[in-house]
């Protein structure tokens, strides 16, 4: 198949399905730069509130090109069977190119934390707990206030999320 590139050139797809695969036969990428241990736990608490929307990315030899921690979330959960992107025709280099790419990305992205805020508040109240997700409430001293100590000013200060990624209180 032919598609335009980002800069206007011709270039052939890769070889792309998608199916079940059994987690057994799946195979973590050995050399996998990114800790992720950290996040698994988050990733299990998402696919148990919202499913499993986002695909693993393997290769034809079903080792993992993206998804390693949706991939551990899987197995710690339980799970038999993952929707799987299976890729073929990459080169070695491309697949690694691709990895380090996948992993980059999402930390070249910036929040814009009063749309966070906004979006939080639009549900508020649903039930949806953001600390499962990594969006855990800070840890900061009641505001002063004339005429409150602080035991009553914490009953006074609105609900405050902080950003996994970066820390950053989201009143």
């Amino acid at each position: 198949m032919e598609m335009a590139a980002p800069n206007g050139e011709k270039t052939r797809t890769k070889v792309q399905f998608v199916n079940f695969v059994n987690l057994k036969k799946i195979k973590p990428y050995e050399n996998n730069p990114r800790e992720n241990d950290g996040a698994v736990e988050y990733v299990k608490n998402s696919i148990l509130e919202f499913g499993f929307k986002r695909p693993l990315i393997v290769d034809e030899n079903l080792v993992i090109l993206a998804g390693h921690t949706r991939y551990k979330a899987l197995l710690e959960l339980g799970r038999e069977t993952a929707v799987c992107v299976i890729v073929e025709g990459l080169s070695e280099e491309q697949k690694t190119a691709y990895r380090i790419k996948d992993n980059r990305a999402g930390e070249l992205t910036l929040f814009d934390f009063d749309k966070v805020a906004e979006e939080i508040l639009s549900f508020a109240g649903s039930g949806i707990d953001m600390a499962a997700f990594g969006f855990e409430p800070p840890k900061v001293d009641p505001p002063e206030i004339d005429g409150v100590d602080g035991e009553e000013a914490s009953d006074l200060t609105p609900g405050c999320v902080v950003c996994p990624r970066c820390g950053k209180v989201v009143e």
